[in-house]
C-alpha cells in the first residue's frame, strides 16, 4: 500500500492563544455529531447542533455543504441517534419526555427521511383511537437491523402486550411506514442479536421474577427452528457473559466474557460442549476488553475486531489490511499529536470518515478517499476552540490509604501558579474517566483551575478487582479514595488543594 498524503484544510492547528475563551465555546454542543457515510460511499449524513437547533444534515462526500433534512428546535426533543436505511433514506432516532407510571421516562421515536428532506414520517405503529401515556411509553420502537439486502425494510423491537409486553421484533416498511410482526416473543427476550446473515438467531431472556437478576440465552440453528436454552448466568454471581454474535456454522458464540482471565475478553463459546472454546482477543495487562467491533457488510455481520481503553480507546483488528491502514492512519496523526481511528466507512471500503482528537484538542472529522489515497479535514466538533491554547491532561496513578494502586487525571491550567483544585468524580459509578478532550475540564482549566479526575475503585475497564473493589463502598472507601487524591496533589504541590471543591453528576454528584 501506497503511503497517504495529509491534506489539513482550514485547520490551523498551530495558532495558539492563551486568552481566556468565552464559556460559550465549551458550553455548546458539538457542531458535528455521528457522521456516517451511505452505503454507496456518496453521501455523509451528520447531527449538526446550532446555538437553538439540533438538525440532520446531508452533504456529499468530499463536501462541507450541509442541506438540513430535518431540524429540531427546543430542549424538549433530543436527536439521539442516525442510521441509514439505504441509499435514499435516513433514520432519525428522536426522543422526548413523558411520564408514565407516575415517573419521567424519555420515549423514542423513529423517523424515516429522503435525502431532500422533504418525505419525512414517523415509524409508529397505529393502534387506534387515543393513547395514553402509558400505552405511548410502550409503542416506543427502537433501532435493532439494518436489512442490507432489503433496503425497503428494518427491524426495529417494540414492547408487545400480545408477548406480555416483552420486546418483540416488528419488520417496517421505510418507505410507507407498515408494520408487521416479524418475530414473536415467547420466552421474555429483553435482547436480541441478528447473526452474520442478519437472521435473529440469540436472545437474551428472564425469569420474570421480581428482583431476579438471572440472564437466560437462547438460540436457534436457522429461522424455522425452535429456540433453545444453552446458558445461563447471574450478573455479579457468576462470571460475566456477555453474547456479542451467534455463528450457526460453528454452533458457538462470539461473547465478551471475563471467564478465566478475570478481566473482560472477547471469546469463543461451543455450544455443544457449554465451554470456553478459543480466546478471541484480550487486552494488555489487568484492563478489559471494552466492546467487540462488529462489521455489517451487505447483509452479513461479522466481528472483524475489539476495542479496549488504556487512556485513549484502541482498536485491534483481525483483518490485516484494515490493521494496516488503521495502523497508517494512527501513525500519520500522532505526528500532529492526535489521536485517531477509522471512525466509519461504506459497503466498499473505499469512502472513510477518521475521527481525530487529542487531551487538548477537541475532535474533528477528516475523510480519507482510498482510491486517492488522500486525507483532507472536513469538520471539527467545536471549531471556535480549534487554534487555541488548551490545558494538557496528564494520566496519573496514586495509591489509596490502604495501598490499593488507582489510576486518575490531573489538568493544569496553563500559565497558573498554585491553581484553586477542583476534584471532578465521574458519574456512573460504573463507568471510567479518560484522557480525551473534554469541554468541561477544558472549561474550568481555561478559567485558572486545576482539575483533578479520579478513577475510583468501581470504575470499569481496569479488569475485575479494581471495579469489584467498589462493591458495598458508596460513601466508603470509594469516597476516601477521593480524599486520598487530593492528598496526593497535596503532596506533590500540584495545586492550592487548601482552595479546592468538588463537582459532579449522577454518581459524581451524590460523591459531591
Amino acid at each position: 500500500m501506497r503511503f497517504l498524503t495529509l491534506l489539513f484544510v482550514g485547520l490551523c492547528s498551530l495558532m495558539l492563544n492563551a486568552e481566556t475563551i468565552p464559556i460559550t465555546h465549551f458550553s455548546q454542543m458539538p457542531t458535528i455529531a455521528q457522521p456516517s457515510v451511505s452505503p454507496d460511499g456518496s453521501k455523509i449524513a451528520s447531527i449538526f447542533n446550532t446555538t437553538d437547533q439540533t438538525q440532520v444534515v446531508i452533504s456529499d462526500y468530499g463536501s462541507t455543504e450541509l442541506k438540513t433534512i430535518v431540524a429540531l428546535g427546543g430542549e424538549k426533543y433530543r436527536i439521539d441517534n442516525i442510521a441509514w436505511a439505504n441509499n435514499q433514506r435516513v433514520l432519525v432516532t428522536v426522543s422526548q419526555p413523558y411520564v408514565a407510571f407516575g415517573i419521567r421516562v424519555r420515549t423514542t421515536h423513529i423517523y424515516s427521511a429522503d435525502l431532500k428532506g422533504e418525505s419525512v414520517f414517523e415509524l409508529r405503529r397505529n393502534r387506534g383511537g387515543k393513547q395514553t401515556a402509558n400505552q405511548f411509553y410502550f409503542e416506543s420502537p427502537t433501532l435493532l437491523s439494518v436489512l442490507e439486502n432489503d433496503p425497503a425494510h428494518i427491524l426495529v423491537t417494540l414492547r408487545d402486550e400480545r408477548d406480555d409486553n416483552y420486546s418483540s421484533v416488528f419488520k417496517v416498511n421505510v418507505n410507507t411506514g407498515d408494520f408487521s410482526k416479524y418475530l414473536p416473543n415467547a420466552n421474555k427476550i429483553v435482547g436480541w442479536s441478528p447473526d452474520k446473515n442478519g437472521d435473529i438467531l440469540l436472545g437474551i431472556g428472564v425469569t420474570g421474577q421480581r428482583n431476579d437478576l438471572t440472564k437466560i440465552v437462547y438460540v436457534r440453528k436457522d429461522t424455522n427452528s425452535d429456540w433453545k436454552k444453552v446458558k445461563t448466568f447471574t450478573p455479579y454471581e457468576s462470571e460475566t457473559f456477555d453474547p456479542v454474535l451467534y455463528d450457526a456454522e460453528s454452533n458457538s458464540i462470539i461473547v465478551l466474557s471475563d471467564h478465566k482471565l478475570h478481566k473482560q475478553a472477547l471469546w469463543k463459546f461451543d455450544i455443544a460442549t457449554a465451554e470456553f472454546s478459543e480466546l478471541l482477543g484480550e487486552a494488555p495487562g489487568t484492563l478489559d476488553v471494552s466492546s467487540a467491533i462488529v462489521e455489517s457488510k451487505g447483509n452479513s455481520r461479522k466481528v472483524v475486531g475489539y476495542r479496549y481503553i488504556d487512556n485513549f480507546v484502541k482498536r485491534i483488528f483481525f483483518d490485516k489490511e484494515k490493521l494496516n491502514i488503521s495502523s497508517q492512519i494512527e501513525s500519520l496523526f500522532a505526528k500532529q499529536g492526535l489521536k485517531a481511528t477509522l471512525y466509519d466507512f461504506d459497503e466498499s471500503e473505499t469512502k472513510y470518515i477518521v475521527s481525530a482528537v487529542s487531551d487538548n484538542s477537541p475532535m474533528k472529522f477528516y475523510l480519507y478517499d482510498k482510491s486517492k489515497q488522500n486525507i483532507s479535514y472536513w469538520f471539527s466538533q467545536y471549531p471556535y476552540l480549534e487554534g487555541k491554547k488548551l490545558a494538557y491532561v496528564s494520566a496519573i496513578t496514586f495509591k489509596a490509604r490502604d495501598g490499593m494502586e488507582l489510576k486518575g487525571y490531573l489538568t493544569l491550567p496553563n500559565n497558573v501558579e498554585n491553581a484553586p483544585l477542583v476534584l471532578f468524580p465521574h458519574g456512573g459509578p460504573y463507568a471510567r474517566d479518560y484522557q480525551y478532550f473534554d469541554p468541561f475540564v477544558q472549561m474550568m482549566a481555561n478559567q485558572g483551575y486545576a482539575v483533578l479526575q479520579v478513577n475510583f475503585r468501581g470504575s470499569t475497564g481496569f479488569g475485575n478487582k479494581y471495579e469489584t473493589a467498589g462493591y458495598h463502598q458508596w460513601g466508603k472507601a470509594m469516597q476516601t479514595d477521593l480524599l486520598d487524591a487530593v492528598n496526593w496533589v497535596k503532596e506533590n504541590g500540584y495545586a492550592d488543594t487548601s482552595n479546592a471543591c468538588i463537582a459532579g453528576a449522577s454518581y459524581g454528584g451524590y460523591a459531591a
